[in-house]
This record gives C-alpha cells, structure tokens and sequence, in this order.
C-alpha cells in the first residue's frame, strides 16, 4: 500500500502547515472502503506509514490511534514507534468483551 503511506505523509504535511500541538495519525477506522478500514491490522504498513511521517516532519508530535486488537497482534505495534517513541503516543480507540 505505498500509495496509502504517501497519502498519510501528504496530509501530515499539510496539518503540520498550521503548527498543532500534535498529529493524528487515524488508522482505527473500519468505516472506511478497502484496505484502509482494516490498516490498524497491519503492523508492518503502520510501522511504515510512522516512520515515513516522523522522517519528513522531524519536529511533529506524533499520536498514533489505532483500533481495537487481539493482545498477540498488540504486541508488535510498540514496535513501530520505538525510533520515535520520544515524540510519539498511541492510543486506542474501541472497547473488548
């Protein structure tokens, strides 16, 4: 999903245009069509969507919100944001039985 990674790079950009105390990067929605509704279940495209956004925005605050995930699935999104965990938060969005 290279374009999807652009995309979100391309609207950071244009958020961080008006100096906000953070961007949200919102992978947790399941409303959407496509691939992009289930993204907070692909650790390795979110992993690359960070990096990237985090690499052209240096000095952005960065809140990842994801959705709901099983614990095993769970555990490998810290992954993605430890070269950047000083600047970046995660936060869920979703509730479980």
């Amino acid at each position: 999903m290279p374009h999807l990674v652009a995309d979100f790079v391309k609207v950071a950009r244009y958020a961080y245009k008006v100096k906000p105390h953070a961007i949200e990067l919102n992978i947790s929605c399941p409303n959407v069509y496509g691939k992009e509704g289930s993204l907070h279940k692909d650790p390795d495209t979110v992993g690359q969507i960070c990096r990237k956004v985090a690499k052209e925005l240096p000095e952005a605050r960065i809140l990842l919100k994801i959705g709901h995930l099983p614990e095993d699935t769970l555990t490998r999104h810290p992954q993605f944001a430890q070269p950047h965990r000083r600047r970046a938060r995660a936060s869920g969005n979703g509730c479980s039985d």
